[in-house]
């Protein structure tokens, strides 16, 4: 009986089973220390012979066994393997987690989520959301197509992250009235009065794909995903 007892016992059925014994401690009227005895006993590997002496003042011995089997050791496992795994990577921060993150950031901000959105709206129009872009002749790189021609002191390595290109990206928009004209702010970054559908364009797609998580994935990524 002890061998069947001890075959085919889950992890889930562990947890179940200190629950009984718990139970069986009020119906039988177990001490505290008798149960803790029983199951120091399971754990250490003794006889179940050892257990059913401390069970003796029971009724039902058979019935309180089946109760505590394996309910030391196993619930221990049970517990253990609940756990969250630290060495797991973590989930992949979204772009819409990492600009609304840039935007709660800035002091000035008064609407973070307006922010975020417009910023996402204009990473959608610029680059798809794409860190490795590159348009207008080789000028224009990364998430918001900055162009190094008319900034400079923007290197490749910051247009291709979105938190420093965004953050960038925001402080500009600032500069140019956001605060107050944020429509006027958003099409200078195109081009002051360039294209007017430019600003209708952005809030439409930024509207749009706020709800849809996009996955950030860095330059690197798509590099090494694009050499495969």
């Amino acid at each position: 009986m002890a061998e069947m007892w001890y075959l085919g016992r889950s992890t889930a059925m562990a947890v179940d089973l200190v629950s009984r014994l718990r139970l069986a401690q009020k119906s039988m009227k177990l001490t505290k220390k008798q149960v803790q005895s029983a199951l120091k006993d399971l754990k250490n590997g003794l006889s179940m012979t050892l257990a059913i002496i401390l069970l003796t003042h029971s009724a039902q011995p058979l019935q309180a066994l089946a109760q505590v089997q394996d309910g030391s050791g196993v619930a221990a496992e049970a517990a253990e393997s609940a756990e969250p795994d630290s060495t797991q990577p973590e989930m992949a921060t979204t772009v819409q987690d990492k600009l609304l993150e840039v935007c709660e950031a800035n002091g000035k901000i008064i609407d973070a989520g307006k922010c975020a959105k417009h910023l996402l709206g204009m990473v959608m129009t610029e680059s798809e959301a794409k860190a490795t872009a590159v348009g207008d002749h080789g000028y224009a790189r990364g998430w918001f197509q900055i162009n190094s021609y008319y900034n400079p002191e923007v290197d490749t390595a910051c247009a291709e992250d979105l938190e420093c290109s965004a953050t960038w990206t925001l402080e500009r928009l600032l500069k140019k009235g956001y605060l107050k004209y944020s429509n006027w702010a958003i099409w200078c970054h195109n081009g002051c009065g360039i294209n007017q559908h430019y600003v209708p364009k952005v809030i439409r797609k930024g509207n749009y794909h706020w709800d849809k998580p996009i996955t950030l994935v860095t330059a690197e990524a798509h590099r090494a995903l694009a050499s495969k």
